[in-house]
Parts: C-alpha cells; structure tokens; sequence
C-alpha cells in the first residue's frame, strides 16, 4: 500500500510542476517501501535518487520564480533548502550504517511533501495564474537539443 497517493486536489494547473510532484510522491512511495521491506540497499539507492530529483525539481522551480519575479522566492527557497539538508544528512546516516528511526523519515517525507505542495507551491502557482498570461513552463535546456 503507498504512502501517498495523488489526488487531483495536488493538481496546481502548472504541467512542469505536477508532473515533477507526481515523480516525488512516487520516490516517495519507493522509500516507504524499502523501509518496510527492510532494504537498506533498496533505500540508500532510493534516497540518492530522491536528492538528484529534487536538486533538479527545486531548480526548475527556482527558474519558474525566477523568470516570474516572484516575490516570496526567498522563503520558498528556504524550504527546498530545508528539504535538501534533512534527506542529505539521511543520506550521510545510511552511508554511515547509523540506525534510523524509519517512522520520523516516513512523517517528514510525507508531511514535507504535502505542505509543501498544498501551500507553499498553491501559493507559486495562484501568483501564476495572476500574474503571469500564461505561466510560463521552464526552456529547455541545451542539452535537450
């Protein structure tokens, strides 16, 4: 049974973001599963790959603010930077084979992701459909061309 599944109530009318939030409750998904099967390996792997994504979702978003002259960018970065400290520093204890208490790593992953997406990034996408025609999806980057 997953942690946590999408409901159309995450939906925030900007493409890029739901789908890179529908990629995070899906690692998530996959972390929870490791814990509960005990796989370390599985959740160390997990875990790196949670960190690649978010550095390149929190980055996108950080383009999107960026481009739209978002005016609470700082506080928003604050909390990717929160979010990036708390799994890196997860990450360092399972390299290091220090025992976890997989019940705090499940709450913060789910609780993190939810407020994130129901509030912090509800209120990116309603400055969005304000301010900004049509809101405008990240360019692409070199390499995709």
């Amino acid at each position: 049974m997953p942690l946590c599944t999408w409901e159309t109530s995450f939906n925030l009318e900007v493409g890029v973001m739901n789908e890179h939030h529908q990629r995070l409750v899906s690692l998530i998904n996959a972390a929870y599963d490791a814990i509960q099967l005990n796989d370390s390996h599985g959740m160390v792997r997990i875990v790196g790959e949670l960190l690649d994504y978010a550095t390149y979702h929190f980055k996108t978003e950080a383009d999107l603010m960026r481009q739209c002259g978002y005016p609470s960018q700082a506080s928003h970065m604050e909390q990717h930077g929160h979010f990036f400290r708390h799994i890196s520093d997860l990450q360092s204890r399972l390299h290091a084979r220090e025992p976890l208490h997989n019940l705090e790593i499940v709450i913060f992953l789910k609780e993190w992701l939810m407020q994130h997406i129901l509030v912090t990034d509800r209120e990116l996408a309603g400055y969005l459909a304000a301010n900004v025609p049509a809101a405008p999806e990240p360019l692409p980057s070199q390499d995709s061309a």
